[in-house]
């Protein structure tokens, strides 16, 4: 089976795939279009034109898996069109954690990040969706917000796979603007003590307090 970790990269391949190219073809796509090595484990996630099945490549180290799911009824209902698009689909909240049983260990723990493939049986993972929580957040290497940001709708984005000794996560926000559908809005700046690294507003990649702006409970919409 295909063990999703805390430092596994999935890609998403934007163009729909004939899928009669089998693993190959797979692999040559995800090579050709998307520059990556799929011998690397990453995980790469293709659609077909009638937008009714996906098709997951991986690599781990002795093969490649290729997983099917294909739909019943209906179709695959978003898809990006473009890179960096994002979906509008409410979020569940924010991942602080989980509870699981340890393999390694042979005992329930508590862990920061998702415990992958050491865990045996059911994880309890703790979400914050408190339509009045608030995140402290990095904004991203070529954005910066200022005080005209507060109030904005403000988007997450992707960094690197994040520390997985402290939890802390490789996301950042970026993309100002006044969407109703972006996960997060700008409630106010970090800007104490001046001059010290990411409270400088003039610079990119500064600090800044985000709250819920698209989150399931602020509708009472059920997950």
């Amino acid at each position: 089976m295909i063990q999703v970790t805390a430092q596994m990269k999935i890609l998403l391949a934007i163009e729909p795939v004939d899928f009669r190219a089998g693993i190959d073809g797979l692999a040559r796509v995800c090579r050709e279009k998307l520059a990556a090595d799929p011998f690397t484990g990453v995980v790469v996630v293709f659609r077909n034109r009638r937008a009714t099945t996906i098709r997951l490549l991986s690599f781990d180290g002795q093969g490649f898996w290729l997983a099917t799911k294909r739909l019943s009824t209906g179709k695959f209902r978003w898809w990006p069109t473009a890179a960096g698009d994002a979906p509008t689909t409410q979020l569940a909240g924010v991942f602080q954690g989980c509870k699981y049983l340890s393999v390694s260990q042979k005992r329930t723990v508590w862990s920061n990040f998702w415990p992958g493939s050491d865990n045996n049986g059911v994880i309890y993972a703790y979400v914050v969706n408190d339509p009045n929580a608030r995140f402290l957040v990095q904004a991203g290497s070529t954005t910066n917000v200022t005080q005209a940001g507060i109030g904005a709708s403000i988007s997450l984005a992707g960094g690197s796979s994040g520390n997985t000794s402290s939890g802390i996560s490789g996301m950042f926000v970026e993309t100002l603007g006044t969407s109703s559908t972006a996960p997060f809005r700008v409630i106010s700046l970090v800007t104490d003590p001046p001059g010290s690294n990411g409270t400088d507003t003039a610079s990119n990649a500064n600090y800044v307090i985000v709250g819920f702006l698209n989150v399931s409970t602020k509708t009472l919409v059920t997950i």
